[in-house]
C-alpha cells in the first residue's frame, strides 16, 4: 500500500488510503458510537444560531481530528500484531500487551464520541435536538448514568 500511495497525488492520497485501512481494517471502523452522523445531522439544522454554529463547527473540526488519530492508533496496533506474529508466533506476553493497549484505546474513544455527545446536548436546544435522530436518547442514557 505505501507503494501505490507514493505514486497517487496529493489530492488523492487519503481518499485512497481511508478505503484502504476501511478494507483492511474493518473492525478498527465498525463503531456504532461513532459520533460523527450526529455531528453531521446536527450541522444540517435550520434553526442554528451563529454561536451554535460555530460551536458545531469547533466540535466537528476537533472531534474529527480526535478520532482519526485513535483510528490510526488502533491501525497501528494492527500492522504490529501482524509484523510480530509473523517473526514469533509465540508472543502470549505481547499479544498481551497489544491487546491491553487497543482497549485501552477502544475506552478513549468511546470517552471521546461520549464527550461529542454530550457537547451537543449541551448546544442544541430540546426541539433541535429532535432533529439528530438518536442524540436525545443517548444523551439522557449518558445523563442517567455519569451524573
Amino acid at each position: 500500500m505505501d507503494s501505490i500511495l507514493k505514486q497517487v497525488s496529493t489530492d488523492d492520497f487519503w481518499t485512497v488510503r481511508l478505503e484502504f485501512v476501511k478494507k483492511a481494517y474493518p473492525e478498527v471502523f465498525n463503531d456504532k458510537n461513532d459520533a460523527t452522523s450526529l455531528i453531521q445531522s446536527a450541522s444540517g439544522i435550520d434553526t442554528l444560531d451563529t454561536v451554535q454554529r460555530s460551536n458545531l463547527d469547533e466540535i466537528a473540526t476537533t472531534y474529527r481530528f480526535e478520532y482519526w488519530e485513535l483510528c490510526e492508533k488502533m491501525i497501528q496496533n494492527r500492522q504490529d500484531a501482524i509484523t510480530e506474529t509473523d517473526d514469533n508466533p509465540e508472543l502470549t506476553k505481547q499479544e498481551q500487551d497489544r491487546e491491553a493497549s487497543l482497549n485501552a484505546i477502544r475506552y478513549e474513544r468511546s470517552e471521546l464520541n461520549d464527550l461529542a455527545k454530550m457537547r451537543l446536548r449541551l448546544i442544541l436546544t430540546d426541539s433541535q435536538i429532535e432533529n439528530v435522530p438518536g442524540l436525545d436518547k443517548t444523551a439522557a442514557i449518558l445523563l442517567q448514568t455519569r451524573y
